[in-house]
This record gives structure tokens, C-alpha cells and sequence, in this order.
């Protein structure tokens, strides 16, 4: 959801992050409907719909935060509504100069709390994009990223140039206090958060400060793609002359959207140090057929259990020019499938590593058509015109091999349509 034609929908299905989907949500809320459309403003630029049932404790961080600054600041402000305890699922609403977490377990949907931006706050403005997973909130923002632990009650914040903390905790956040010197690296690879994403993965070490494992975080800037792996350390994923656009995970599959070259990439495994972005890198990669002349494809989505996802190529005039879909399997390469639908063809879908893909036509009237072939069945030399050499005898029509005689026949063929034309050879003998 958002303002950006070439913004990512909403942070849908992105692997073991907490999420639920925004139409079962909204489909729940029954007749609140109202509350949850007033609530969010036509100046959003991301929304989140944070479960934290999907949590990697199902969201019993909730139950144990009594102590943090945010659970005992003053309720019933402009900033803090009147409920302590996070809630169980709460929209996240993201605009350029603020941050608003919404109550959904009330109908009416009410404020829970606001972030927001000032320089020396814990936000500042500019606001692009967030996610939540395991009690962590995580901004997008032009500078690029604030990484925000309601569990920890901390904050950290990366730049191309420096990591720095805020200094206060989450009830302190609109205090304007200021951050703390340069923590030094890992850094990110550039500035403008345009989109972020989160997941656990398997074997993910356990934070000891809020006993949950540590989510991996990706955020796509101007420059690359930066994942702060669950160990502390950042690996910058990059393409020359390239923005990166949209960024998710699918389980523990990273995937990078780039807007400028029509180029999508997926990562079985997050490398291990960092590395350039290009065809043929030993990573599963999708490129636009004719990405030199195709632009800003607009990603749609995934589903489980495979990645099924489809992008919108644009010319330079912005015309559509076609829809690229793929189901990727990546345990079994040979199972994955892909498709190429445009305006003028659609190739059905295409699995493993296939040569040839054809279709007969765009038109999916049914074909229809009458035989033209008059006495086909050879049954004499009727309606036929053909040289001495041919007989004809039990239906079938016989030509001795060293005679060049044709056997023809007009059939009022038009141009610009289709004829399909079967012959059966039953019998080739020396001589015949």
C-alpha cells in the first residue's frame, strides 16, 4: 500500500515475518471496516499488519515488558493512547514525518502510540518504508534505516557512514535526545531505505536481552541491497548504475527488485561476504526479456508454498508491455516454472529448463473448421488432378517412386488464415 506506483503492495508474505494478510484482516474486522479506513491516511506510504501470533514465540514478549519505558509512560496523550500492553495485532502506519501503531485488537482500531520525527528524535522524517518480526520494528527512511526493539527497548541506526544509537529508550522517543557517537561498522551500502524486510532463520542465534531469536534484516537503497545478518554483520548486495527497489523474503529466500534495469534476483543462501549483482552469479536470477527497452516492473506478489511472482514491464512512455510470472522451487530447479504474458502472445507456462515454448494464437475463441479436402480418402482419381504415374486402389492413392507426376487439388485457400493438413504414408516399399 502506498503513493509510489513502483512501491511493493504491502510487506506480504515475507517468510517466518509476522504477518497476517491485509484482506483476511480487514475481512475480520467485519463491520469496523469504517474504523480501519479512517484510520489510515491518504498520505501513508507503507502499512504493515503486524500478527504477533507469527512471532517466534507466538507473542509472549507481550507478557514480559512491565519494566520497559514505553509500558509505563503517560497514556492519553497525542502520542500514547490509553492501552500499556502491545497489542496482539497492530497496524503500522508509515507517512514521511511520522510512524502511528494502531490497536487492531479493538474494533475501533485506536491509536497505540506515534513516533515522531524530529532530527534529535529517535525517527527523524523522510519515511519510506517498515516492517515488524519478534518485536522489532524496522524503518526505511532516506538515510536509510532505524532499527527499533520493543522487547530490548533500544534502538540502533545505520547509514552508509556510521551506526549510532538514540539516547533514551522507547518512552523517551519524541524527547529529542540525540544519538550517541559513531558505534562504528557494519554500516549500510547507501542512503534511501526504499523498502525493508525481515525473517528468522533456521538456527538464527538468540538474543540474550530478549530471549528471541535474531531476525535478519534487508533493506533496498539507491546503492544495493544491505542484509544485517542475525550474527551483527552486514553483507551489501550491489549492481552498478542500479537502485534497488523492493527487497522481501520468501521463507529463507532473499529477493531484490531493481526498478532501473528490469532485473530481479533471489537468494537461496544470503552470501557470505559481499557481492555484485549480475546475470549468471550462481544465484537464481530473472531478467526481462528485453529488460534493455523494458523499465520499472512493478512487482505483484508471492504465494506460498512456492514463490509465484509477477511483474508489470513499462516502456519509457510507461505503457504496459507485459507480465512476467514464476513459481520458483528452490529445492528442485526442474520443477520451477515460467511465463511470459504480453499483448500479443502468452507462453503458458514453462518448466525446468526448457527449449521451445509455442502457441498458436492469442484468440481463445475455439477453433472450428470444415474439412476442404474433397475425397481424401482416395476412393478414384475424382476431384483430383494428377499426372499418369498415380493409382488408385483400397483407398489409398500409390505413385511409383521414379515417377515425378504431382497429385493436387484446389482447396480456395485464403491468406491470413490457418489450415492444418494431415497425411499418412502407409506403406513405402522398394518401387513404391
Amino acid at each position: 500500500i502506498g503513493t509510489n506506483p513502483n512501491q511493493v503492495p504491502s510487506n506480504a508474505d515475507l517468510g517466518t515475518a509476522a504477518f497476517m494478510d491485509a484482506t483476511d484482516f480487514l475481512t475480520s474486522r467485519g463491520s469496523s471496516l469504517s474504523a480501519v479506513n479512517a484510520v489510515i491516511p491518504k498520505t501513508a506510504v507503507d502499512v504493515f499488519v503486524y500478527d504477533t501470533s507469527k512471532d517466534s514465540d507466538g507473542g509472549a514478549w507481550r507478557k514480559r515488558t512491565q519494566h520497559l519505558s514505553w509500558y509505563n509512560e503517560r497514556l492519553n496523550t497525542t502520542t500514547r493512547g490509553s492501552r500499556k500492553e502491545f497489542p496482539a495485532v497492530a497496524v503500522i502506519v508509515a507517512e514521511s514525518n511520522q510512524v502511528t501503531i494502531y490497536d487492531g485488537d479493538d474494533p475501533s482500531m485506536p491509536m497505540w502510540m506515534v513516533f515522531e520525527t524530529n532530527a534529535s528524535d529517535m525517527i527523524a522524517s523522510g519515511i519510506l518504508s517498515l516492517t515488524m518480526l519478534n518485536g522489532v520494528l524496522a524503518v526505511g527512511r532516506n538515510t536509510p534505516l532505524h532499527v527499533i526493539n520493543f522487547v530490548s527497548d533500544g534502538h540502533t541506526s545505520y547509514t552508509p557512514t556510521s551506526r549510532n544509537s538514540y539516547l533514551g529508550a522507547i518512552g523517551q522517543r519524541n524527547s529529542g535526545l540525540g544519538f550517541s557517537a559513531n558505534l562504528g561498522t557494519p554500516y549500510v551500502v547507501a542512503n534511501v531505505g526504499n523498502d525493508v524486510a525481515m525473517t528468522v532463520l533456521p538456527n538464527a542465534p538468540i538474543d540474550s536481552a530478549t530471549g528471541l531469536p535474531v531476525p535478519t534484516i534487508a533493506v533496498a537503497t539507491n546503492g544495493g541491497v544491505s542484509v544485517i545478518k542475525d550474527d551483527g554483520t552486514v553483507v551489501d548486495l550491489t549492481r552498478s548504475t542500479s537502485s534497488m527497489q523492493q527487497v522481501a523474503f520468501q521463507r529463507t529466500t532473499l529477493h531484490i527488485n531493481s526498478s532501473s534495469v528490469g532485473g530481479h534476483w533471489v537468494y537461496d543462501e544470503i552470501p557470505s561476504s559481499d557481492s555484485t549483482l549480475s546475470p549468471g552469479d550462481g544465484h537464481f536470477e530473472y531478467w526481462d526479456p528485453d529488460y534493455n527497452n523494458v523499465n520499472n516492473p512493478a512487482y505483484l506478489g508471492w504465494r506460498e508454498p512456492s514463490i509465484a511472482a509477477n511483474y508489470i514491464g513499462t516502456d519509457s512512455t510507461g505503457n504496459v508491455s507485459g507480465l512476467t510470472a514464476f513459481d520458483y522451487v528452490s529445492s528442485d530447479s526442474e520443477s520451477s516454472m515460467m511465463a511470459w504474458i504480453t499483448s500479443s502472445y502468452n507462453t503458458g507456462w514453462m518448466n525446468g529448463d526448457i527449449k521451445l515454448a509455442t502457441l498458436s494464437d492469442t484468440d481463445d475463441t475455439n477453433v472450428t473448421g470444415a474439412e476442404l479436402v474433397a475425397n481424401g480418402v482416395f476412393s478414384n482419381g475424382g476431384d483430383w488432378s494428377f499426372g499418369g504415374g498415380w493409382n488408385f486402389a483400397n483407398g489409398q492413392a500409390e505413385i511409383d517412386s521414379n515417377n515425378n507426376d504431382l497429385l493436387s487439388q484446389d482447396i480456395g485457400m485464403v491468406s491470413g488464415k490457418t489450415y492444418t493438413v494431415t497425411l499418412y504414408v502407409t506403406q513405402y516399399t522398394d518401387g513404391y
